[in-house]
């Protein structure tokens, strides 16, 4: 699927993905630094996924893992800094957000820094039990 606002374009190609981009913008996220390479590949490929695009540059991402049917878990949200401010954060989790894998299900994202980001569209705090994983990197 493919969405269009202006010069920006959402879509769930995951064929389109620039997975240098993807890997050095996770590379500066707190929640993802120090995450090896081959990871993040492996990540993408077993989640469903959207590249935000201005033109045929891409400026952002959302990764999602779910069973499109019960559960949908928002994971490396990411817009470009020098595109934020501008809406296109909301615009595409709102489009994401609709889409026919995750309309259903129960949607949830784990942040410690965007609440009220994702409470204007629609996300509610709670309370959340987290057991970590077991793995050799960050």
């Amino acid at each position: 699927m493919e969405w269009k606002n202006g010069p920006f374009t959402l879509s769930d190609d995951r064929d389109r993905l620039d997975m240098d981009y993807v890997y050095e913008s996770l590379q500066r996220a707190y929640w993802s630094s120090g995450r090896p390479r081959h990871i993040v590949e492996e990540s993408f490929k077993n989640s469903l996924c959207f590249g935000l695009y201005c033109g045929d540059r891409q400026i952002g991402f959302t990764r999602i893992v779910g069973d499109k049917v019960v559960f949908s878990w928002f994971c490396d949200v990411w817009v470009d800094a020098e595109f934020r401010g501008q809406g296109l954060g909301q615009w595409m989790m709102r489009r994401i957000m609709e889409h026919p894998d995750v309309v259903r299900t129960r949607q949830v994202l784990v942040t410690r820094d965007a609440q009220t980001f994702y409470e204007k569209v629609g996300f509610e705090r709670r309370e959340l039990l987290v057991k970590p994983a077991k793995r050799d990197y960050p």
